[in-house]
């Protein structure tokens, strides 16, 4: 594993462990807002409480799945990872305007 300095860029290089870690972290503090918002709204909604916490769940455990596999460089599963978190996302908000309606 190579040594990265502080304070110094990392090489765009999806074949460095280090650049494709770093890529991983971004990635889910990009997605951790969205999150966060179709979590909020479903509970303000007040629909079924065992809906918003099967897509929450099925969100969590598959985006852990997507940083393994960014980590690993794999990449085919890694998109798999990311469409089934992304149908998790729209669960929560499919259940928050149902119960809206």
């Amino acid at each position: 594993m190579q040594k990265h300095a502080p304070g110094f860029t990392i090489e765009a290089n999806h074949e460095h462990f280090l650049f494709r870690a770093n890529r991983a972290l971004a990635n889910s503090n990009e997605s951790l807002g969205i999150f966060i918002l179709f979590v909020l709204f479903p509970l303000f909604s007040q629909p079924i409480a065992h809906w918003i916490n099967g897509f929450a769940v099925v969100y969590l455990f598959v985006r852990i799945g997507h940083m393994l596999c960014y980590y690993f460089n794999l990449k085919v599963l890694r998109s798999i990872f990311f469409a089934v978190s992304l149908l998790g996302l729209i669960g929560l908000f499919a259940t928050a305007v149902i119960a809206w309606l």
